[in-house]
């Protein structure tokens, strides 16, 4: 799920992950029958590419990328300190050098939130500001969030939907990706 912008065919699939091309094939038109992928026939090959579409495999995975982040402990500090905030109407992420798994010591955090309720941004700003962390704040409501996935233009809100790691709001991230698209 590194590189769901990008179209693959099921060989390069099965090379990546280092599987037989039956068991990928396989694998493949599974995740077709529920959605989450769409498999197009180009020329000789099928190629296949992600849709966002919310299914328990994908919050498996999404939940595997968050514990991986989890073990930086500034993350493991700022993720718990969200947790305070007492409303499931949010999205939560990290994205950046982080997301990416580039961070260096003098890397900042780049943190996303996503929500419509101000008392949510205003609870997530005074966290931040508590916090002797080198955070890089964003806030979005959805409607700006989904404006800029739309536009053609390449802009931080594509940039967050390339590369994140989900803190909080899996399922609504998905959503509201699938609804701009």
């Amino acid at each position: 799920m590194e590189h769901r912008e990008e179209f693959f065919s099921i060989y390069a699939v099965s090379q990546r992950l280092n599987i037989n091309y039956r068991i990928a094939f396989q694998e493949i038109k599974k995740l077709v029958e529920e959605k989450a992928l769409t498999l197009e026939k180009l020329g000789n090959s099928n190629q296949c590419t992600f849709n966002y579409v919310f299914i328990e495999k994908v919050l498996t995975v999404e939940q595997q990328k968050k514990e991986n982040l989890l073990k930086e402990r500034n993350l493991k500090v700022l993720d718990t300190r969200l947790q305070e905030i007492k409303n499931p109407f949010y999205i939560a992420l990290v994205f950046g050098s982080y997301a990416a798994g580039k961070q260096t010591k003098q890397s900042d955090i780049d943190l996303c939130i996503v929500t419509d309720h101000e008392d949510i941004r205003k609870k997530a700003g005074q966290i931040i500001r508590t916090l002797a962390l080198p955070i890089h704040y964003l806030d979005f409501s959805t409607q700006e969030f989904i404006s800029m996935l739309k536009t053609t233009e390449e802009n931080v809100g594509k940039e967050i939907m390339k590369k994140n790691i989900l803190l909080q709001g899996v399922e609504d991230f998905y959503r509201m990706v699938s609804y701009a698209r």
